[in-house]
């Protein structure tokens, strides 16, 4: 009931800070098989219009919005696009730029306050998703490496289309593609500094407040997660900007703490290694009880989300929840650094 009270004025917000996620970051990606529905199509030329937001993803929810009711005058334009031009790990958050409109006949005019263009036919590559935002990043990163699996470059753009006017449970990812040139190839990513491990409990870590420490913890540079592991840890991630982005929000400086906790863990989580081999399927105890532990923590975190949009925690209540939280987080992914590993999950952040 609480959820369903606020999911629709926050469903545009979730979507722009999802997929701020840096989808050149994300690691060594396995390309995926033909089977994902990815495919090469040909975009015709098209008109749009549209109005240019510069700043952080997070803030494009009010921009969708307004273009949901001018859609509303205009029953024959349509459907609704979000344009990332920019690549976040190359271009600051405040200076990323979006055209945030929809499509529109050559014999309608859009309000004075949006621009137009005609985008010439090109191709593309198009994937067709049902479910949550939450999975863009992961998408995006795996069509990237399908495109250069199939001997073309990818644009730094992203369009994401939502064909639907009733809700966005339903979107199309299209990254335009180029052949490469003979004897051109993609750039290769710079190999990632060596860091030194660190040697204090997690626990004493938080407790000191070396938030930027704990985060090598969570997220270490050097660390390869098998692949179940590594998506719950991006899912981790993706809910932890969530709250950073509300409290920023709805708390102001208050929630500097809150900030200063999540920040560190939020911009090392485009740097997750994927382990090309997947893990073995096991239903022995151990494994059930961490994939239960592992989802506690995400139904704890999105009970978070709602408490931090609601405000019906002060930022103090808040701060203590999620210190509580990393660490649970630091026992699934550094259980040697973390101490002692819970038995069950904790539930008790649910009544909170």
């Amino acid at each position: 009931m609480i959820f369903n009270r606020f999911r629709d004025s926050l469903t545009c917000t979730l979507m722009c800070i999802l997929l701020s996620a840096t989808p050149r970051a994300f690691g060594e990606v396995t390309a995926p098989e033909p089977d994902h529905g990815i495919e090469f199509a040909t975009q015709p030329a098209a008109r749009i219009a549209y109005r240019t937001h510069t700043g952080p993803y997070w803030r494009l929810g009010k921009a969708f919005a307004e273009v949901g009711v001018v859609l509303d005058g205009l029953p024959s334009a349509g459907p609704m696009f979000g344009r990332y031009l920019d690549d976040p790990s190359e271009v600051t958050a405040g200076e990323l730029r979006t055209q945030v409109g929809f499509f529109l006949p050559d014999d309608v005019d859009p309000p004075s306050a949006y621009e137009t263009e005609t985008i010439p036919e090109h191709e593309a590559a198009v994937l067709r998703v049902n479910g949550p935002y939450g999975m863009s990043r992961k998408h995006v990163a795996l069509m990237r490496a399908w495109i250069n699996a199939n001997g073309k470059s990818d644009s730094t753009e992203v369009m994401e289309v939502y064909p639907s006017r009733s809700g966005l449970a339903e979107f199309e990812l299209r990254i335009p593609t180029r052949m490469l040139e003979s004897g051109e190839t993609e750039p290769v990513a710079q190999a990632e500094p060596v860091e030194p491990v660190e040697n204090e409990p997690l626990a004493k870590l938080l407790a000191d407040r070396e938030f930027e420490r704990a985060a090598r913890v969570i997220v270490p540079l050097q660390n390869r997660l098998h692949g179940t592991q590594a998506d719950w840890l991006v899912d981790v991630v993706d809910r932890l900007k969530v709250i950073r982005a509300i409290v920023s929000s709805k708390y102001g400086e208050d929630g500097n703490d809150v900030a200063a906790l999540v920040v560190p863990i939020v911009h090392r989580g485009g740097r997750i290694m994927v382990d090309g081999a997947s893990s073995k399927r096991s239903g022995s105890v151990a494994v059930l009880a961490n994939q239960q532990i592992r989802g506690q923590i995400l139904k704890d975190l999105d009970a978070v989300i709602v408490r931090a949009h609601l405000k019906t925690v002060d930022a103090p209540a808040l701060f203590e929840q999620l210190v509580e939280l990393v660490e649970r987080i630091g026992h699934v992914v550094a259980p040697e650094q973390a101490g002692e590993a819970p038995t069950a999950p904790n539930t008790h952040l649910e009544n909170r």
